[in-house]
């Protein structure tokens, strides 16, 4: 009986969906950048020329990007230190 080790899974998992989630995040923002649009919600409903844009932008997606490179840095640490 084969028995699967569920942490390596998710371990592997992790650490290649972190860069994943950085590209889709880094792209979203150069694409609401260039066209002046946020969406917003799970509908994909449309604000312009929020007040914020830049800073909510650089925060919101700052925040995705480091706590996605935090969990694939512990996911790298725990499959290869």
């Amino acid at each position: 009986m084969h028995i699967v080790d569920w942490t390596k899974f998710g371990l592997w998992a992790t650490l290649i969906a972190s860069p994943l989630v950085v590209l889709f995040v880094a792209s979203r923002a150069i694409w609401s950048l260039k066209t002046g649009e946020i969406r917003v919600g799970y509908d994909g409903a449309k604000r312009q020329s929020h007040p914020f844009k830049f800073w909510y932008l650089f925060l919101v997606s700052w925040f995705y990007v480091a706590i996605s490179v935090m969990f694939g840095v512990i996911a790298a640490t725990k499959l290869f230190g």
